[in-house]
């Protein structure tokens, strides 16, 4: 007599349960492995929303070749980053640094070294799009960049150079939940570009002694994509890390990085907008001391940027404050009316008259203490554009495609000054393009006039300036010393894993001190040649006995 089969009843339903386990094992697994050390920031929700491996392995190039005719969504944003990182391996990792406020997208960085994640006696440079969600071309020209640096890498000189002796991060959307909406804001209605603490308000009344602790007392209040700029941007130094004994001399401590974090920070950056075409430089506000002080402070205290800078202005124009807020910021609260989407006209456009003279210099112009190399590496970009710095095509910039933040008009709680004081990094704002959200048929054409630019700025803010080590003399040890150039009250940093630092200037001839608690001043002078290659200054610091 046949044996009669058990029911195999219930075996379908456990399998099928078993296999969608482990699909979401897999996923999560993927959004992991191409992270790094800063993955485990990213909430669950935005590792679940990371796009599967599946999506990218049937055609290498299937999100690349979509970059010249279309915007990608966020997820294909992410879906080219893996892309990418497989077909041109080994100079790429994706990682995420946060996620959006409400959609919790993953905001997605891109690296690109021959050593990509490694700590590295080199120079760090960040490009950020996309930062009001409907200026949107960055989002493609900065993968368009990444492309450009796959295909001619050991074939062009610059594209190995910038591989080879620098990690260039590349931020295609800094507000996916914007771009989502085609609009400005982030989904909670905050202007991230006016969400930082401000150094005009928060450095009071010395902005020379301003602090990066200054300037990371509004964090918890931002808004979450910028508290992820932030925690990503700040760097660590002297005043975050453990100490040990020097072997040769008890009396000297130096600093020991601790575990599992990473000790770089960023040399340069820029952050890509739209709404004219200009390359533009720090301070975005002007000095708030003075008349409309009071109104000022109290509006910024508040977090509402727009007003801060309406009372300013109205100020400065003798005009009620409340007048002039309702006119600049569409009426008062922060994020919830309307607001200007995009920098009015110069008031100081005229002739030929170059800014490189004090006279021809606006009313509002607030110099940083690296006024000179800020403009020369805005001239540097508005040069190799094809026409930012002509003056004919150009008529609102005609003095070389350039502009001083707060003499175009005032800014405050941007993320240009912040980056500049808070993450001791020298930032540019580019504006790309006259019109926001250009449609995607134009990609190709602004991508032709900003690709010499978009290469030519890191090469010459990370590697053209001065770069070096500092170290011990006693024990050859790295010293995360306070680094000064002689004609700037701007200080730089060593860091405490190679005593490594870069520090971009103009060409000329420069001292260069290193400081450090416990050891004897140290300084060299070096001349910084016009071919951009830079100059190299080792210092070698002995302790005070």
């Amino acid at each position: 007599m046949a044996s009669t089969p058990r029911s195999c009843g219930p075996l379908p339903a456990r399998l099928t349960l078993l296999v969608v386990l482990a699909a979401a094992c897999l996923q999560c697994s993927a959004a992991v492995a191409a992270g790094s050390d800063q993955a485990s920031s990213l909430p669950r929700r935005a590792l679940r929303a990371a796009p599967a491996q599946s999506n990218v392995t049937a055609n290498p190039r299937e999100w690349a070749d979509k970059l010249n005719s279309t915007y990608l969504s966020n997820a294909e944003l992410g879906w080219w980053m893996l892309e990418y990182v497989q077909r041109c391996a080994p100079l790429a990792r994706r990682f995420a640094i946060g996620s959006s406020a409400v959609d919790r997208q993953p905001l997605w960085v891109l690296e690109i070294s021959d050593n990509p994640g490694l700590q590295e006696a080199e120079p760090n440079f960040k490009y950020v799009a996309n930062m009001h969600g409907d200026e949107t071309s960055g989002r493609a020209l900065l993968p368009l960049l990444a492309e450009w640096l796959c295909e001619n890498y050991q074939t062009d000189d610059r594209a190995t150079r910038m591989v080879r002796d620098m990690h260039l991060f590349i931020m295609p959307t800094m507000n996916p939940d914007g771009f989502t909406r085609s609009q400005r804001y982030n989904a909670q209605r905050i202007d991230l570009n006016r969400n930082f603490s401000d150094p005009q308000f928060d450095c009071q009344p010395n902005l020379e002694n301003c602090t990066a602790a200054s300037l990371m007392r509004k964090y918890n209040s931002s808004a979450p994509e910028v508290q992820a700029i932030m925690r990503w941007s700040m760097p660590l130094n002297a005043r975050r890390l453990l100490r040990r004994r020097s072997a040769t001399s008890s009396a000297v401590s130096v600093p020991q990085p601790p575990r599992n974090v990473r000790q770089f920070h960023f040399t340069a950056a820029a952050n890509l907008h739209e709404g004219a075409v200009v390359a533009n430089y720090p301070f975005d506000g002007s000095p708030i001391a003075g008349r409309g002080a009071a109104a000022a402070t109290a509006a910024a205290g508040q977090g509402d940027m727009e007003a801060a800078a309406a009372a300013i202005v109205a100020a400065r124009q003798q005009q009620p404050t409340d007048v002039a807020a309702e006119q600049l910021a569409g009426g008062s609260g922060s994020g919830s009316a309307s607001r200007p989407t995009a920098r009015p006209a110069r008031p100081d456009v005229g002739s030929s008259s170059s800014v490189s003279s004090s006279s021809a210099r606006p009313a509002n112009y607030h110099a940083s203490p690296d006024d000179a190399t800020f403009r020369f590496l805005a001239s540097t970009y508005a040069t190799k554009h094809t026409w930012m710095s002509n003056a004919t095509r150009n008529w609102e910039f005609p003095e070389g495609g350039i502009t001083n933040g707060a003499g175009w008009y005032d800014v405050y709680g941007g993320m240009q000054d912040w980056d500049y004081l808070a993450g001791s990094c020298m930032e540019l704002t580019l504006e790309l393009n006259e019109n926001k959200y250009p449609p995607a048929s134009e990609l190709l054409k602004i991508w032709a006039e900003n690709k010499e630019a978009l290469i030519a700025l890191p090469l010459t803010a990370a590697l053209g300036g001065i770069r070096g080590n500092v170290t011990s003399g006693s024990d050859g040890l790295p010293i995360p010393a306070t680094i000064t150039v002689d004609g700037s009250t701007w200080n730089t940093f060593a860091d405490s894993y190679l005593g490594f630092f870069a520090r971009p200037v103009n060409p000329g001839t420069y001292t260069v001190k290193a400081q450090y608690p416990g050891f004897k001043t140290a300084s060299v002078t070096v001349t910084v040649p016009e071919d951009l290659t830079g100059a190299v200054a080792n210092l070698v610091m002995s302790p005070v006995k």
